[in-house]
């Protein structure tokens, strides 16, 4: 398959990376990433500003295409200027953070960049890996359990979902997945926690102080799923419906090559 990557961590994102080398063996990619970090962005395009891209040799990648864009930009230019052949599948990821529940997925520029490409009918995955503060993300285990979701959701035996939201979870040294969990956004907020820095006059100066790992986590959702220690796989279409026919087999064929994959 003819697949298109993305992300919104940038071109030079360890996430990238592993996604590269994850899918580099059975398919044809090409590569238009942020030339910088763009997390948070959300659905933002670029409609009035040029935006400046730049066709470069990769040290990891090979051939790219680096824009000075959202990843929402980035998506667009490769379907309509940068790449030359038809896209099947466009993959955005792996984000280094979860991107889990609505909130999540209304900020994520990973998420914004397959949605996007989801509107013009072309089917869209997106991959993230929870980390948690001060503690290292195990990129290879990134890698080897991304290329097995991918090796199946890009199978053609796979249900028909236009947009995948994939989500691995943190394990500890040694640990696996719990297993695989097919579940729908929940609406668990961030905390809603502000500090003062500094007050002066009629100025003030707020940082955001919350805790994503201390979010509310709705049982049966996939906030809870992947702080579980669950892989969870939300099937979306473009208008954000979760899909409702995908059969118990697949899931549990997802869960057993995950497990078959782990060292």
């Amino acid at each position: 398959m003819h697949l298109l990557l993305t992300n919104d961590d940038g071109i030079n994102a360890p996430g990238l990376a592993a996604l590269h080398a994850a899918l580099r063996e059975k398919h044809t990619l090409s590569i238009v990433a942020p030339t910088s970090e763009q997390s948070r962005t959300g659905h933002t395009a670029n409609y009035d500003q040029p935006i400046t891209v730049h066709a470069i040799n990769h040290e990891t990648l090979g051939p790219s295409h680096s824009v000075n864009g959202t990843p929402v930009d980035c998506a667009r230019l490769a379907v309509t200027e940068l790449v030359t052949e038809p896209v099947d599948v466009v993959i955005s990821g792996i984000n280094h953070g979860a991107n889990v529940g609505w909130v999540d997925l209304a900020t994520s520029g990973t998420f914004a960049a397959a949605r996007d490409l989801a509107f013009l009918d072309i089917p869209a995955i997106a991959i993230s890996q929870m980390f948690l503060k001060n503690q290292p993300t195990d990129w290879p285990a990134a890698f080897r359990r991304a290329r097995t979701i991918l090796d199946h959701l890009l199978d053609a035996s796979a249900p028909p979902v236009k947009l995948w939201n994939v989500n691995l979870p943190r394990t500890g040294p040694g640990q696996q997945p719990k297993g695989v969990r097919l579940l729908p956004p929940s609406f668990d907020q961030i905390p809603l926690q502000y500090e003062t820095l500094e007050k002066k006059d009629s100025l003030t100066t707020y940082q955001y102080a919350g805790e994503w790992e201390s979010r509310t986590r709705t049982p049966d959702h996939d906030v809870a799923g992947v702080f579980d220690g669950y892989v969870v796989v939300t099937p979306l279409d473009a208008a954000l419906h979760v899909a409702q026919n995908i059969p118990d087999e697949f899931v549990r064929t997802l869960e057993i090559a995950i497990k078959n994959s782990e060292p």
